[in-house]
């Protein structure tokens, strides 16, 4: 269930004037475009937040051989 709650924001006028076009052309009020575009917003931060964790490798994890090796030969240290 979605609630509802006052939010102030400054905008420059360009993205005012976008958001403004933007709502009449989609024959929405401006609150429920900007809902839709900080859940989307929120969506994206949290897929974001998943794939850094996914690629950042735990520090307990033993480096692959193959790096290891690569930096080796980057620093001439084989």
């Amino acid at each position: 269930m979605k609630q509802r709650m006052q939010i102030d924001a400054e905008l420059d006028p360009q993205s005012l004037s976008r958001l403004e076009q933007l709502a009449a052309e989609r024959g929405l009020p401006m609150a429920s475009l900007i809902g839709e575009a900080l859940e989307r917003f929120l969506a994206y931060e949290a897929w974001f937040a998943e794939k850094v964790r996914q690629g950042v490798p735990s520090t307990t994890d033993p480096p692959q051989e193959d790096v290891i090796d690569v930096v080796r030969h980057h620093f001439g240290w084989s």
